[in-house]
């Protein structure tokens, strides 16, 4: 973690763009749970544009220190949770 307005989710905006993917964020204190989150990233990854060109969604997940509240296991429960989606 890095401290708060030095442009995190900005350069990972920038980077998705500039390799080709359309950037959609998640705020992840939005969520209270792992599982809510993995229910809307797995809706952001199969979302597809109706307009424009179609490009590939690279989902930005910010703030995963903020599930759950404060306890101490919860980002690591979201990131498990994010990890799960990944094919193996």
């Amino acid at each position: 973690m890095a401290a708060a307005g030095l442009g995190k989710t900005t350069i990972a905006h920038v980077v998705a763009r500039h390799c080709g993917y359309r950037p959609f964020e998640i705020n992840a204190s939005d969520d209270r749970t792992a599982t809510e989150l993995q229910s809307r990233i797995q809706d952001a990854v199969q979302m597809q544009s109706v307009l424009g060109k179609r490009q590939m969604n690279l989902v930005i997940v910010d703030e995963v220190d903020g599930i759950a509240g404060n306890l101490a296991q919860a980002p690591a429960a979201a990131v498990a949770s994010c990890c799960s989606l990944l094919p193996l």
